[in-house]
């Protein structure tokens, strides 16, 4: 007979799928009473492990993304492992765990908000420091993440983004700001930095073209901590 374990028995059943959901909620709590302290305003609530590799519908979310974006002239920049993969490997990287986008303003909040809600996306994340949002994440029926952060310049003309995860802030020169460059990827033009190789080396260091096996802790992998 085949014996089964018991915490694996436990993870198969509907108390382990109550367990999770309470860990999760747990999670998300925690998170915004410990961002609130810090003078964040941090709602983070999934109902689904984040940590999963994305499913394969996030090709085709990400054609419809840069679509929607690039026909109506949304200035924005791929970024993070989504920019790492398609560059890199030519393809999303199978460990990742959502597609990332920057802008650096939030005067089109409102429209990126209704257009993903419109293609069955919900908020999972909305975090704001002093009234100003600096990210929101979008999560669908397919568990699939999107990724928005929101930088603004700080008072040495550089970009900086907040989150109270870190102890600090993210810097990124303005010079990769001031224009954009198009890559093209499986029959899509998709904005992102003007010299997005110098960008991937500032951000990943200069072995950003070793392929990793798992998805790294971002807190203590990038490079643009300050």
């Amino acid at each position: 007979m085949q014996r089964i374990s018991f915490r694996k028995l436990i993870q198969g059943s509907r108390i382990g799928s109550f367990i999770a959901r309470v860990k999760r909620y747990s999670l998300g709590l925690y998170r915004q009473l410990h961002s609130k302290a810090r003078g964040f305003d941090d709602f983070f609530e999934f109902p689904f492990d984040i940590s999963q590799p994305m499913p394969s519908s996030a090709k085709d979310v990400l054609a419809e993304i840069v679509g929607l974006l690039n026909k109506n002239n949304i200035e924005y920049w791929l970024a993070d492992g989504t920019l790492l993969g398609i560059v890199r490997d030519r393809e999303l990287i199978p460990h990742d765990t959502d597609l990332d986008f920057y802008l650096i303003d939030t005067i089109n909040i409102e429209f990126i908000h209704a257009s993903l809600c419109g293609m069955g996306f919900k908020v999972g994340r909305r975090m704001k420091y002093r009234g100003r949002v600096f990210q929101l994440t979008y999560f669908n029926a397919d568990e699939l993440l999107i990724d928005f952060l929101f930088w603004e310049r700080n008072n040495h003309g550089n970009f900086q983004w907040l989150a109270p995860e870190i102890n600090g802030r993210r810097i990124q020169e303005c010079k990769f700001y001031d224009s954009y460059n198009v890559i093209k990827w499986q029959g899509l033009e998709i904005r992102t930095f003007q010299d997005h190789l110098d960008w991937l080396e500032k951000v990943y260091g200069k072995g950003w073209k070793i392929r990793e096996t798992k998805k790294l802790d971002w807190t203590k992998s990038i490079g643009d901590l300050s």
